[in-house]
């Protein structure tokens, strides 16, 4: 069994820029510099601290992931819960190079994504998704791993 992981970087960048938006926003109702009513004040707080809330939520659903590969299948570990998936199971792997994720599908759903930021072996464990579970790529995704 082989397990992946995003870089340890990731952790750092995830929590600084928690703190950064958090921090801004609730210092944004301190600044005496800032020019603008309090509703203005509280309008950049808010979104400030609704960027803090939507880094957060994609840390734990990415950032956190764990993929340990075996002969039966894939296991994820996300925060709180790990789920096996068998290679059968596998049907699709995608690559968006827009968004800097890849997208592993089922046959009726998305199983699971990750950014492919910060991850030292994506294109070798692409490669074992793809040759274990036979499944189909993504022409972009496909493109990337014929060149490497």
């Amino acid at each position: 069994m082989k397990t992946y992981k995003h870089s340890p970087f990731v952790h750092l960048v995830f929590i600084a820029a928690i703190l950064l938006f958090g921090l801004g926003g609730i210092g944004i109702l301190f600044d005496h510099h800032f020019k603008g009513g309090f509703s203005a004040r509280l309008t950049f707080m808010a979104i400030a601290l609704l960027l803090s809330l939507a880094v957060l939520a994609l840390y734990l659903t990415s950032g956190l992931n764990r993929y340990a590969v075996t002969e039966e299948g894939l296991r994820v570990d996300r925060f709180l819960r790990s789920t096996f998936h068998p290679w059968s199971e596998i049907t699709r792997v995608a690559w968006s190079l827009s968004l800097h994720t890849f997208f592993v599908y089922g046959p009726d759903r998305m199983i699971f994504y990750s950014s492919t930021d910060f991850f030292p072996s994506l294109a070798e464990f692409l490669q074992i998704i793809h040759q274990r579970s036979k499944c189909q790529l993504s022409q972009a995704l496909e493109k990337a791993l014929t060149s490497k």
